[in-house]
């Protein structure tokens, strides 16, 4: 315990962040990208699903920001 706090410590003075704070950012991106290949996935496979319950089935409950994220991330809509 004394060791990770040493760390953040450190990773405080040195980047302005702490440790722990970077890992969940990072665990937040990876979630992220899963959930996008699932999405992704879904919609070459399934045709007939409709876009709205591929978004649910992703983890994203809200179909706009659904659109949003993959839009920025592939750099077209779900449906293209």
């Amino acid at each position: 315990k004394i060791f990770s706090r040493a760390l953040n410590d450190t990773c405080m003075l040195l980047y302005g962040t702490s440790f722990a704070m970077d890992i969940k950012l990072s665990e937040m991106g990876i979630n992220k990208s899963k959930r996008l290949e699932n999405a992704k996935r879904l919609l070459r496979r399934h045709k007939l699903i409709s876009i709205s319950t591929i978004s649910t089935m992703s983890g994203y409950l809200d179909i706009q920001y659904f659109y949003r994220v993959f839009k920025k991330d592939t750099g077209i809509t779900p449906k293209e």
